[in-house]
């Protein structure tokens, strides 16, 4: 079982800061790899992607969403305040850009702040962005189980607050670039169990499939007539990443294999040229 744990671990690049309560920001970003990149062309479309492992694991959805970009003859930008965990190359053979704004293991509220302190000391860097697509929150569903540590450290309140912090973030990003696209993608399906997991654990996964649904048809299914939210000028879509994979097509209970991101690359995509 500790063997499987630590490939885990390996494959999401998972950090020790997750297993533990951090006492301040600054003890966290000095582990953090910022960005630092001038601001695009005013031509091109920037295009923000805020998320977890399903965002920056390996490259995950984004080299995918890059080459779409680029066979349709679309000029932009990634913008984001890392670049980690990105091959050089997309899987077509173009140049990636690397910037993300995605955090493995993070909660919903942990990548806020990492969003706002790094907006606050470096605010012309990233300053204007036209969409954002947004997918957060899976861990806030692991984290409120507690059983599949020590990807996510426990938190009994975390499913219960990840709403709140979930208007909070959208609330922050409308104020900050009024007039924005974000698009929201619900949360991933959860996987099945895998050998040697344990009685608990594969209890854990059934709760942790639950807390997703739950928060996928109760919460960000109503997102764009929630009233909490302001939209600044904006505009807010939800799109279903849910229906993409089937329970036994995720690797590792919570990811797709890197070559199945692409499914979310084209979803990501196919909603873009609908609605612009």
């Amino acid at each position: 079982m500790k063997s499987i744990i630590v490939l885990i671990a390996m494959f999401i690049g998972l950090t020790s800061i997750q297993g533990q309560e951090i006492k301040s920001l600054s003890e966290k970003f000095e582990k953090v790899e910022f960005t630092y990149k001038e601001l695009p062309g005013k031509s091109k479309l920037r295009i923000m992607l805020i998320g977890d492992s399903n965002t920056e694991g390996h490259g995950a959805y984004r080299l995918f969403l890059q080459d779409l970009l680029l066979q349709n003859d679309i000029e932009f930008d990634f913008i984001g305040i890392r670049n980690s965990n990105t091959p050089d190359l997309t899987p077509n053979g173009f140049k990636s850009d690397k910037d993300h704004v995605a955090f493995s293991g993070w909660r919903i509220h942990e990548v806020q702040n990492a969003f706002e302190e790094y907006y606050k000391q470096y605010t012309d860097r990233i300053k204007e962005v036209d969409i954002i697509f947004f997918m957060l929150g899976t861990n806030d569903m692991i984290a409120d189980v507690g059983v599949h540590g020590p990807l996510v450290s426990p938190d009994t309140m975390a499913f219960e607050n990840a709403p709140k912090n979930y208007e909070s973030f959208l609330n922050s990003l409308f104020v900050k670039y009024p007039g924005v696209k974000i698009y929201v993608g619900n949360l991933l399906t959860t996987g099945i169990s895998i050998d040697g997991d344990t009685k608990e654990q594969v209890k854990g996964l059934e709760q942790i499939q639950k807390n997703v649904i739950s928060f996928n048809t109760t919460f960000i299914k109503n997102l764009p007539k929630n009233n909490k939210i302001k939209l600044n000028g904006g505009q807010l879509y939800v799109v279903d990443m849910f229906s993409l994979f089937q329970p036994d097509e995720l690797e590792n209970r919570f990811h797709p294999s890197i070559g199945s991101y692409k499914k979310i690359a084209d979803c990501w995509f196919d909603n873009l040229r609908l609605k612009n």
